[in-house]
């Protein structure tokens, strides 16, 4: 969170979600948001073993959807798995 750490910095992708990640993510989320980044990393998660790509971004950034859609690196973007998890 870069509110409470000057270090942080943005990750344009990522292909695992590691313990550290999860460990460094207990912030709470803002007035747009219905969880903090922990929340979102659980639901990359489910995509990423899904087969299926997420990206988190910043709400507050202009054409922030067009952005994303044309590859101009807003936000983080989940590589999904190449092998999808089976259905029970």
């Amino acid at each position: 969170d870069p509110r409470l750490n000057q270090e942080a910095r943005l990750l344009g992708q990522v292909e695992e979600i590691t313990d550290q990640m999860e460990e460094n993510s207990h912030s709470r989320g803002s007035r747009f948001s219905s969880g903090g980044m922990l929340t979102k990393l659980k639901a990359a998660r489910i995509c990423m073993a899904a087969g299926v790509p997420m990206v988190i971004a910043n709400s507050e950034v202009e054409d922030v959807i067009r952005k994303i859609v044309r590859g101009e690196g807003a936000g983080t973007l989940f590589v999904p798995r190449e092998e999808k998890m089976h259905a029970r």
